[in-house]
């Protein structure tokens, strides 16, 4: 099984470059380095890791485009699915949003109603 040989942290940015069997693999989110307990000499399953670097990479991406603009669950989806995201992924990432609280498609309809809008 392949092996990390080298974490190298990224100047300025929340990411680590990975070599593995002593070569440059990947980039990966500091966040799941941390989560994964990753640390040179282990061995890792390189397909479940890159798996788990799409779902990070999705969650960051959602988060900074609700941060930007609010979104319906709907374009929020859509959104995700022009930048090429597996549908799995995005229904993951959505209900990660929704249970964090940055995704309520009830309380995006009543901001944007307004205060004069009849019911």
């Amino acid at each position: 099984m392949p092996a990390i040989t080298r974490l190298v942290a990224v100047t300025g940015k929340a990411r680590v470059r990975v070599h593995v069997d002593g070569a440059y693999w990947e980039t990966l989110p500091l966040a799941l380095v941390v989560e994964e307990d990753l640390r040179v000499g282990l061995e890792i399953d390189v397909a479940r890791l890159d798996a788990r670097r799409v779902e990070a990479e999705a969650l960051a991406y959602a988060l900074r485009s609700l941060d930007f603009r609010m979104a319906s669950r709907s374009q929020l989806a859509d959104r995700m699915a022009r930048r090429k995201y597996p549908e799995p992924v995005i229904a993951t990432t959505l209900e990660a949003c929704a249970r964090m609280g940055a995704l309520d498609d009830r309380g995006l309809a009543t901001t944007r109603a307004g205060p004069g809008t009849r019911r």
